[in-house]
Order: structure tokens, then sequence, then C-alpha cells
């Protein structure tokens, strides 16, 4: 099972009192925050409690192991309006599924399916009472400058949000859980728009971060989602006046200083997949492009170990259109999809190309810029010829 790895100092101390009522009442002494998941195996549930949410780490989703599931006998459930929640109590035998309840990219059952890669069983829309959703989770700078999160708002009665419950296998909920790792997990209830209350998991997690503005893209995802399952017209009208990123004018005078092609020593594709790409290999920087352009940065920027040795132009564009980033994945080789190839009406697509590029520009500047692909520099010559 998965279990969160706490990696700050920050402790806190949990007092529980059973009442004759067989209510348990948590008190949060000091806040934990849960940033990544380790793996462990047959972890017991732990449920925790930061500030306003009363949750679970991302850990009870058994995998299809029924000696597991057996053993695992506790469940707890949120009640909105005190706060506390249920006492354990015993379970049926667990099923081969589970529902979890999406509010952001999850509540996009075609993503969740072509690009996760989860089947959805079955899936509704429906209602979570006393929930917000806000972007406050922080994603890569200058590209995804937010996530969805669901805060818990016991004392604001008008507060929902509208989403999609899917279900999925006790295995597909368990890798969910995987890619999912910066959030805890909340039982809930929700209420279907078909009149059914569905017990169900949410992904939260509890901090006091600023919103932030989210991408183009990713709130594409989330009103694609939200209008595919037919939510609520005036909940989808909201969501779409969420104001997005935009660049920076510090962001866009770094593009304008970049060098031109020609004036950068040329390095080819199979040059650039020739470094050193791990600490194990005894690598302190490592050497990624976009647009062509070879940039040198040290191991720890980098944001995703398969930006490594590789032109990421394609992959990003990739996702963009929300398609699997490793299914026929060109790994930076020609043809590329330069802004050119592209084509008309794709302004968003090549926005969104630079802003991964100007992830890794802010975090070197100009001056880690240090070479230019050969096969894409042809490619344009090529390009601007026909």
């Amino acid at each position: 099972m998965d279990a969160f790895e706490t990696l700050d100092e920050t402790k806190k101390i949990v007092n529980i009192r059973q009442s004759s009522s067989h209510t348990v009442t948590t008190r949060c002494i000091r806040s934990v925050r849960f940033v990544r998941v380790v793996r462990r195996q047959n972890a017991r549930f732990a449920t925790f409690v930061t500030g306003r949410a009363l949750c679970q780490p991302v850990v009870p989703t058994p995998r299809a192991n029924p000696s597991f599931a057996q053993s695992s006998r506790y469940s707890l459930k949120i009640d909105h309006a005190t706060s506390t929640m249920s006492a354990p109590h015993e379970l049926a035998p667990a099923e081969s599924f589970v529902w979890s309840f999406g509010f952001g990219s999850n509540m996009n059952v075609a993503l969740v399916e072509s690009k996760k890669g989860y089947k959805v069983h079955d899936h509704i829309a429906g209602v979570l009472p006393g929930w917000k959703v806000a972007f406050n989770l922080k994603g890569p700078d200058r590209v995804e400058e937010a996530w969805a999160n669901a805060m818990l708002c016991p004392t604001d009665p008008t507060s929902v949000i509208h989403g999609v419950a899917i279900k999925l296998s006790l295995e597909d909920a368990a890798n969910l859980d995987s890619q999912e790792r910066g959030y805890q997990k909340a039982n809930v209830v929700v209420n279907a728009y078909d009149g059914r209350t569905i017990e169900a998991y949410v992904y939260t997690k509890e901090t006091d971060a600023p919103e932030r503005r989210p991408s183009k893209r990713y709130l594409n995802v989330l009103l694609d989602g939200a209008r595919d399952a037919g939510l609520d017209k005036d909940y989808i009208t909201r969501l779409a006046k969420s104001v997005t990123y935009i660049p920076s004018d510090e962001t866009l005078a770094l593009r304008r200083a970049l060098p031109a092609p020609e004036s950068l020593p040329p390095m080819t594709v199979a040059e650039l997949a020739a470094f050193p790409t791990s600490k194990e290999s005894g690598a302190t920087h490592v050497y990624t492009a976009c647009y062509g352009y070879v940039v040198k940065i040290r191991i720890d920027q980098v944001y995703f170990g398969s930006h490594i040795g590789r032109d990421i132009t394609s992959r990003a564009s990739r996702q963009w259109r929300g398609l699997p980033l490793n299914e026929n994945d060109d790994m930076g080789t020609p043809p590329f999809r330069t802004p050119h190839a592209m084509g008309e009406n794709s302004d968003d697509e090549r926005e969104f190309v630079w802003n991964w590029f100007d992830h890794y520009l802010g975090k070197i500047g100009v001056e880690g810029v240090c070479g230019f692909l050969t096969e894409y520099r042809t490619q344009l010559d090529t390009e601007q010829e026909v």
C-alpha cells in the first residue's frame, strides 16, 4: 500500500476521545503536511486531522489482495456540520470496486481512461456539499501555476462542489493514489444527480496557500469534463470565469533575449542523449531542449526526469492536446512538432510549449542556453522554403 511520508519537521498531536455516543473527536494541535507517497506493504488505515479537514493520507485503497482487504477493517466518515468522524466500525468484506469523487481532471472520464489509462466502470454526476474548489496547490512555475484542491468549508452552508463520481477497480484506484501523491483522502457522501447517495473518497490537501491562476490547458480539462458529465450549467459558468495564467513581462523578456539559433553551437539529437542523465552516472548538471534550444541545468532543477537528454517540444504539445505522454513518444527525435507543424489556430498550443521553456529559462536564465539542435534547425529551414 501507499503511505504518506512527512518531509518537513512539523509534527502534530491528535487527542482522541470517545464519548458515550461512540463519536470520536479529534483535535489538531499542530498541522502537518504530507508531500509525497512512499511505498509500504499492508499499511493500516491511518486517519489524520489537518486543520479544517478530517482526512486520510492517500493509503486506504487496497490492491486486489483479499487477505489485506479483510484485515483493513476501519473506515471513517466526515460529519460536515460538526467536523467529527464516526467511530471505527466493522466493514463488510471489501468489494472489488471503489468510488472516487473527481472535481478536477479526474471528473474528465475520457482523460482518466485515455491518458491516465484507468477503466471507469461507472460514473455519475453529483454534488459534495460543504466543500469548495480552490486553485491553491502549486504546480511547475510558469506552466501549471495551480492545481485544483477540494477544501472543506463547514462554516459556509452555501459551499458546494459539483463533480463526477467514478467507479474504479481496487488496482486502478491504488495506482491513481500514486499519481495523486500530493493529496490526502477524505471519505465523503456524494449526492448524485439521479438521487442516489454514494460513499466515495475525495482527494484533498489542507493548506493556507493563496489561490493562484491555473493554466488554460488545465482549466479546459476541467471544463471539458464538466460539460461531458452534464454538470450544473451555473456551476460550469462560474468555473469558466476562472482567470488563467499569463506570462509576466519578465518572462517575456527572457524569450526576447534568446540568441539566434545560428549563433549557438550545433548539437545533434544523439549528442544530447549521450550526456549523463542521473546522479548515479555522476551528473550534477543535465541537458534538455525545447523548440530546439539546448539548456544546461542542475539535475535537481528538472521537473520531470522524462525531460532529460531530449527535446520536449512534442511531449509538451501532447500534454496540451490531452494525449498519453508515453504512448508513441518520439523521444525528442525528428520530425519535430515545430510551431509551423502545429498548424493554424494553434496559438494556445504554441504558448503552452513556450511555458515549459519559460519554466527552465526562469531557473537558469539565457546564460544557460548552450546550443541548438541540428535536426531541429534543418527542419525549420525546410519549412521556410515551402
